[in-house]
């Protein structure tokens, strides 16, 4: 009687052994896959990042740039007058940064100092000082390898003309778009305005013409 009682109760233990055997490795999955991922997580967090890529310096920080390395050069050089003139623009930019409305650009603060000089050159000429004429003049003309190139009246209605052209705009409905493109011109965004609205009407209405 023990003895089939033992027999019967074998196949009963073998199954029980072989569902705890198969069972286990449903448990043991989701651990190793834990195990995986956290693993792969860790890698992941330990590869360095991928460089970021510079971005390009805008118009016046790349002349801020310029003037402090024509600054140095000047100072080895021994050149004063040079040297004096580019701290003078230096000083202005920092003075505007620190203004309740700093510039958008650092191009006009070195037109103002340009006709500043051109205008004292002209008063000391009717005041019979050539010396102090020519030193204001000798200065302004240091401060022309800062400021770009002045188109005439022609150049200027001719690129306003190709920019409409260019962007599309045939009336008043882009002049948002014309004028930003304008502003971000380094040649353009010096010529009087007037005459950019003067050019830009001008091609408005010959292509009302056209049409």
């Amino acid at each position: 009687m023990l003895a089939r009682s033992i027999l019967r109760g074998a196949p009963t233990a073998a199954v029980s052994a072989r569902a705890v055997a198969v069972a286990r490795p449903a448990v043991a999955e989701p651990v190793a896959r834990w195990a995986v991922q956290a693993r792969f997580e860790s890698t992941a967090a330990a590869a360095p990042a991928a460089p970021a890529a510079a971005a390009p310096a805008k118009p016046s920080e790349a002349l801020v740039a310029k003037l402090k390395t024509d600054l140095k050069t000047a100072m080895r050089a021994k050149d004063s007058a040079r040297s004096t003139v580019i701290r003078g623009i230096l000083s202005d930019i920092t003075y505007a940064e620190k203004s309740a409305n700093p510039p958008k650009e650092y191009l006009s603060l070195v037109m103002a100092a340009h006709k500043r000089r051109l205008e004292a050159a002209k008063m000391f000429d009717e005041a019979g000082r050539a010396d102090l004429a020519a030193k204001e003049r000798a200065e302004a003309a240091l401060l022309d390898a800062y400021l770009p190139r002045i188109l005439s009246d022609d150049e200027a209605r001719v690129r306003v003309h190709e920019l409409c052209k260019e962007l599309g705009v045939h009336n008043r409905k882009g002049t948002g778009l014309l004028m930003a493109r304008v502003a971000k011109d380094e040649e353009l965004s010096v010529v009087r305005k007037r005459l950019i609205v003067e050019a830009m009407e001008g091609y408005f209405a010959e292509a009302a013409g056209k049409a």
